[in-house]
């Protein structure tokens, strides 16, 4: 049997203490005080193995996948490329992104959410997906997101390397070569970055504007009430430890906590 399809989620030591905690502190939070604004939703891989995970807490099982999916609805779902181009800020709405860009997203997630029309942001590896790299979107499946209509494509820098910790050369060549090819590849201007390890500061944002980028996905976790800093959108991670409750309770904001990333 895959292991992908086995309903034992792992967890780490983090995972759990947070989970405890968040449920005994809302038991005495007052009704009606869940945040307004638009939720990013962080995922990785679906129904494979993601990059350098060896705890599972980024793969996601389909049988996880199907059930994450019956919390949503279609109609709540906001396509970032609008608020790239200066669309009025969404207030309590969900937006859905893929990080890494993995392969099993074409067979496993996007089919569905074609189906449901929710739309969605898959962030690439750019040198990955040149290469071929074994489980990442290639060139060739790349040019056919160029054709879903609610696909929106954007750079995971050019090697998946911290850009925080690299030289402003090499962060530019992150950024600016990673655009380059991925707009060769799908033959769609590229203008979001999502940052590789949630990796960014203020220099790492300066460029990635300067590069042409118009909005920048961190991971630290919480709601967007404006869009105040465009480089550094805040976003929900989704894990494979995630039942329907824990879900619930991250799309209500319960697990939003200032300083805990």
């Amino acid at each position: 049997m895959n292991p992908l399809n086995s309903v034992t989620r792992p967890a780490g030591w983090k995972f759990f203490l947070k989970q405890q905690l968040t449920r005994r502190l809302r038991a005495v939070r007052p009704r009606g005080t869940e945040p307004r604004g638009l939720r990013i939703l962080l995922y990785h891989a679906i129904g494979q193995p993601a990059f350098r995970d060896r705890t599972g807490l980024y793969s996601i099982p389909p049988s996880a996948w199907q059930e994450h999916l019956t919390c949503f609805s279609a109609g709540s779902f906001f396509d970032l490329r609008n608020l790239a181009q200066g669309t009025p800020f969404p207030n309590s709405h969900l937006a859905l992104t893929f990080d890494d860009g993995y392969s099993g997203l074409m067979t496993q997630a996007l089919p569905v959410l074609q189906e449901l029309k929710i739309p969605c942001a898959v962030f690439v590896v750019a040198d990955f997906a040149r290469r071929g790299r074994d489980g990442f979107l290639g060139r060739g499946e790349l040019a056919q997101l160029g054709g879903f209509p609610d696909v929106a494509i954007g750079s995971h820098g050019m090697t998946h390397r911290p850009l925080a910790d690299l030289s402003e050369r090499e962060v530019r060549e992150e950024l600016s070569g990673s655009r380059k090819v991925l707009e060769d590849m799908t033959g769609r201007p590229v203008d979001m970055i999502s940052y590789p390890f949630g990796s960014h500061n203020r220099r790492v944002e300066d460029c990635a504007r300067e590069a042409g980028y118009r909005l920048g996905f961190c991971s630290r976790a919480g709601i967007n009430a404006d869009l105040k800093e465009p480089m550094r959108l805040r976003r929900t991670d989704i894990l494979a430890s995630d039942e329907k409750e824990s879900l619930a309770e991250k799309l209500r904001g319960d697990w939003d906590w200032p300083g805990w990333p």
